[in-house]
């Protein structure tokens, strides 16, 4: 069973008083303006958190069952062979990348075509982990399982008259995933999946102040991630990676009409 940190079972079993998890984080940005109608911003950041909680996992034994009793748990014999778990400040985790954007503005004949292009990079590690705590597994998902690089380009248009819409491209890195809940813990079980680009489509037209219409996609190819790789999730139903940034729903058209009162 979980017990709480404070009761006897697990004082004796060897549990400490928690800590608050803490943590630290670091940016730093800039801005540039190469010229009139285009800005420029970066920005870097760290993010560190110490003494993150976990549960620890024991084994009670026979040694365990004479001081469980010595310190008056009743029955304690009968959880000789069992499985307790009690939180503890069990890992610490680091975050650190830079986003970049970029926006431009472009005077058409007819209206205005904004460009905008954003590029985020990102690297996660767990430099800490205590003994009986996340294993292996769990360890490699919080590292790999993020795509370390995301980026989107949109193509706004304008024509300060009745239409406008956008074009906007989504480009997601590749990432591998263990088979979580269901792995056998030691990062065995890796799988990887593809980088993808998804592509969102829409366009209004606008009657009047008060009335539009909208068509448009999000996903517009139907893009799918690659196969679900783990045989487990594979048996219970997953047909693509569950572990998806853009989920598993593929392309989805839609019309979207618009009252503005």
């Amino acid at each position: 069973g979980t017990y709480p940190v404070n009761s006897t079972v697990a004082t004796v079993l060897g549990s400490q008083p928690l800590v608050p998890e803490e943590s630290t984080s670091f940016t730093l940005g800039a801005v540039w303006t190469p010229a009139e109608n285009v800005n420029v911003t970066l920005d870097y950041y760290n993010i560190e958190i110490d003494d993150r909680l976990a549960l620890f996992t024991t084994t009670i034994t026979a040694q365990d069952v004479i001081d469980l009793t010595a310190a008056g748990v009743p029955n304690a014999g009968l959880l000789l062979d069992g499985i307790a778990n009690y939180f503890v400040n069990g890992f610490d985790s680091e975050v650190s990348g830079f986003d970049l954007a970029v926006t431009a503005d472009f005077d058409m004949r007819y209206g205005v075509l904004t460009a905008d292009l954003r590029f985020n990079q990102i690297e996660q590690d767990v430099p800490r982990v205590a003994a009986g705590t996340i294993n292996a597994s769990r360890v490699f998902d919080l590292e790999n399982q993020v795509p370390d690089s995301r980026t989107t380009l949109t193509l706004n248009y304008d024509s300060d008259r009745a239409l406008r819409g956008y074009l906007r491209l989504n480009s997601y890195g590749s990432w591998k995933s263990t088979g979580g809940l269901f792995s056998p813990g030691d990062a065995s079980d890796v799988s990887n999946y593809g980088s993808e680009l998804l592509v969102d489509l829409e366009a209004t037209y606008d009657f009047n102040e008060m009335f539009s219409v909208s068509v448009g996609a999000e996903n517009v190819f139907d893009v799918e991630p690659d196969l679900e790789g783990d045989g487990v999730l594979n048996f219970l139903g997953a047909r693509t990676a569950i572990t998806s940034p853009f989920g598993n729903n593929g392309g989805v058209w839609y019309v979207l009409l618009s009252a503005d009162f």
